[in-house]
């Protein structure tokens, strides 16, 4: 059960954030618009691996997808820029009960809940989510935080279910965002060496005897190295395709970056990546270095390696832990797991402290100390917090937002569309432009992806953005002069950045891009009604259709589909550990639901190739690996299904089945062994595979025999889909109808056509079989018998039918 306190941090933390969600505030961050894009992408091609509308195309494998594939979810309802906010929404209103989870891994449950009560007015999270706008950074971290402390119930208690959990979390958890893999080994080895010590060592931190060994319980060793090895097959796994572009990468000229300054030098450094990142929980800092308990060896190692990697190039260490790349990664990130370290020292110092005021004052005077001190205290942390909301008004970040509008208009013009552009001192808002125009940039905000030379070798991190780079403006001329040649054809410069220059007669104020433009040969067409001026390069040439680079099949199937698939189990996993009875009763019901779609989903053959194992004189859908729509569904079912079999403490009943049952078991089972001496393993497996499914698939509905009522409203939905188009295709004497949906069967068929399913008459005249949706007229029968035989068992059972079952039958 969650703690009292801990909900009303959940709340505080929803009410908070969403003050800053609902002013748009992520709109002025540095990455929002960057993660929108991503997930634009994913919206309208689910399963594509390239995207073309920066740096003349760029694999999107080069960032795990799974933050951007449940942004892409909720577009088609709400748009990208909804459903950015949403899903930062949930994040940042679950870090409290992920600070809780991970503080109570080394104190108790009052200290956790004052720790998860900080976290919710704490100022670090706010500029993380709504300055910088590193929604996957946040969201991995949090799923980091859960690993943690499900690895440490694991090595406590052991179980499949926490096992399970533990690994879908942490794969989960990788498949958010790449970064989280640098925070992993800190939180782990806190978590052993807790363990190690247990809670059961009151002791205190000393150099004696007792302390110089621990024994190893050789259950906790077998424990770790389980999980472990299961942890790290499945978290290359889920994104296997990132791993493999990875290793292909070259490290590009570095970026500039404040976190890699050095904080004692630079104070605009230590103001953005040390101040904020740390908040009032700097306070917390000198007392760790006090006697602990052996228990906190671990996390206080972890705090210090990870503040002084926050530090960035202050210190020494990054250079030593990361060669070269050190001048590649930013260290605002170490700097935000070491405070989220903290905040399990605060709660403890927070509970003594109100131990202190209570026994330490006079009764009269008790209830106003014990009151005041951590009112006072939590107000420090709102206040600083408030910074986050004035921040970006008092010291912009960002340009003055920019219509956009009457850019798209002028994109949209003739063939303006068919050139790439660029933007000029738009700020990160220029991704914002991406996002509604279909003509492309050389420019891009995921710097990480690029493939121009050009940009590789400039060290800056966007062209828009050089006015504010070191040196960004001559870095950006080499970049302009082979522009033509990308196909670069227009210029947008912002006047915001317009900025006073003095000559001989005077002082005139215009951008410091024009003179750049004017010098290499740009021409001003016009200005935009929104202030933006409008430039031509003339060398520009037409810009060639730039092809994907081909790619597996099985690539981007699985990074469409494992990372949901990690997700959706680690939920499922997580909410029947959390709240076990709500959870199985909200997961039943989706079960139901999902069962309910299936017969819809079994009307449209929507399906995407996993695997390609032709062979000759084969046709494709019989040794080719299809996932159609509806196995999909089956899949998202059965898992749902086994997440509540795991967190039912009971052994598998297989023996308790009936007879039809366990032959359906050994039948499956011997389809997967078939693999071993199968002409071609490949199509076998995928075929054993498909068998295993059914046979969960069954089980699930044998268990929750009430799902069988939604799915009557689903077979009526189908029949009632086949009934409309079957009569259709017959009355028209075609399928063309059909070809909006853009399946491949049964294509535009008409009696004419050769290998239409038709009826020939004596007088030679054709007419076309009704074929509904589907590949066959046979296979419409078979649908609808299937769709008829469950309701009509009810009556040879003599069983009483329900209404859907006499709706079902009336159709």
């Amino acid at each position: 059960m969650i703690p009292r306190r801990v909900r009303m941090a959940v709340l505080i933390a929803f009410l908070g954030h969403g003050l800053f969600i609902l002013a748009a505030r992520y709109r002025l961050s540095y990455d929002a618009y960057t993660h929108m894009l991503f997930a634009n992408h994913y919206a309208e091609n689910w399963f594509s691996l390239w995207e073309t509308r920066w740096y003349t195309g760029f694999t999107v494998v080069s960032y795990p997808p799974l933050t951007h594939q449940l942004i892409a979810s909720f577009i088609p309802l709400l748009g990208f820029d909804r459903a950015f906010a949403l899903i930062l929404w949930v994040v940042a209103s679950l870090y409290p009960l992920g600070i809780y989870a991970f503080s109570r891994i080394f104190t108790g449950r009052s200290s956790a809940a004052y720790a998860a009560l900080a976290s919710a007015i704490l100022l670090p999270i706010y500029v993380v989510a709504h300055i910088f706008g590193q929604l996957p950074f946040l969201a991995s971290t949090l799923l980091a935080l859960f690993a943690a402390a499900s690895l440490d119930r694991y090595l406590r208690e052991g179980g499949v279910h926490n096992f399970l959990l533990t690994v879908s979390l942490y794969t989960t958890a990788m498949a958010l965002h790449h970064a989280v893999l640098m925070v992993h080994p800190f939180l782990v080895q806190a978590v052993i060496i807790k363990n190690l010590f247990n809670h059961r060592d009151t002791k205190t931190l000393g150099f004696n005897k007792t302390n110089s060994a621990v024994a190893v319980p050789p259950r906790l060793i077998f424990r770790f190295l389980l999980v472990c090895a299961f942890s790290v097959l499945f978290s290359l796994l889920v994104i296997f395709p990132f791993w493999g572009w990875g290793m292909d990468q070259t490290l590009q000229t570095p970026i500039d970056h404040l976190s890699r300054h050095n904080f004692l030098t630079d104070p605009l450094a230590l103001a953005i990546f040390f101040l904020p990142l740390y908040g009032p929980l700097a306070a917390v800092i000198p007392f760790l270095v006090r006697k602990w308990q052996p228990r906190f060896i671990g996390l206080l190692a972890a705090f210090a390696i990870l503040f002084l990697l926050g530090l960035g190039g202050t210190t020494p260490l990054p250079r030593l832990l990361f060669g070269s790349a050190w001048e590649w990664l930013t260290y605002d990130r170490f700097a935000f797991w070491a405070c989220l370290t903290l905040t399990p020292f605060f709660g403890i110092l927070f509970i003594r402290m109100k131990k202190r005021l209570r026994l330490g004052t006079k009764p009269k005077v008790v209830p106003l100390r014990r009151d005041l001190v951590p009112a006072l205290t939590f107000s420090v942390f709102i206040v600083t917090t408030l910074g986050a909301w004035f921040t970006p008004i008092v010291f912009p970040l960002q340009p003055k937002p920019i219509e956009m509008k009457p850019i798209v208009e002028f994109l949209d013009k003739g063939d303006h569309s068919q050139w790439r552009y660029v933007t000029f001192g738009f700020g990160d808002q220029f991704a914002f432009l991406n996002l509604l125009t279909r003509a492309t940039t050389i420019d891009g905000s995921y710097h990480t992806a690029r493939t121009l030379p050009e940009l590789r070798q400039s060290g800056l991190g966007q062209i828009d953005t050089s006015y504010w780079a070191l040196n960004g403006m001559n870095a950006i001329i080499p970049i302009l002069q082979r522009s033509g040649e990308r196909g670069v054809r227009w210029g947008f410069v912002n006047t915001d950045t317009v900025q006073a220059a003095g000559l001989r007669w005077g002082t005139i104020h215009r951008s410091p891009f024009v003179p750049i433009l004017n010098e290499l040969g740009w021409r001003k067409v016009e200005t935009l009604s929104n202030g933006v001026m409008v430039y031509e390069n003339p060398n520009a040439l037409l810009p060639n259709r730039v092809t994907p680079p081909d790619a597996p099949p099985f690539t981007s199937f699985a990074w469409g589909v494992f990372p949901m698939l990690a997700f959706v189990s680690a939920a499922a996993l997580g909410a029947l550990r959390v709240v076990p009875v709500q959870a199985e009763w909200i997961i039943r019901k989706i079960h139901a639901f999902v069962v309910g779609l299936l017969p819809i989903a079994l009307c449209f053959w929507i399906y995407r190739i996993a695997g390609e194992f032709s062979h000759p004189r084969v046709y494709f859908t019989y040794d080719n690996a299809l996932f159609f729509l509806s196995d999909a569904l089956v899949l998202l079912a059965v898992v749902l299904w086994v997440a509540v079999q795991i967190a039912k403490p009971h052994k598998f009943p297989l023996a308790n089945y009936p007879l039809p049952v366990i032959l359906f078991f050994v039948f499956c089972l011997l389809a997967t062994l078939s693999t071993f001496w199968s002409r071609d393993w490949r199509t076998t497996l995928y075929i054993s595979l498909h068998f295993w499914l059914v046979f969960l698939f069954f089980l699930s509905l044998r268990d929750w025999h009430k799902t069988w009522r939604i799915a009557m409203f689903g077979l009526c939905a189908g029949l009632t889909i086949q009934l409309v188009a079957g009569f259709a295709g017959f009355g028209l004497q075609s399928t063309g109808f059909l070809d909006p949906l853009t399946m491949k069967w049964p294509g535009t068929l008409e009696p004419s056509v050769r290998g239409a399913s038709v009826v020939q008459l004596e007088n030679g005249f054709r007419l076309l079989r009704a074929y509904g949706t589907l590949p066959h007229p046979n296979i419409l029968g078979g649908f609808v018998l299937l769709a008829l035989l469950g309701p009509a068992s009810l009556f040879l059972a003599r069983q009483k039918p329900t209404y859907q079952t006499l709706l079902l039958l009336s159709l």
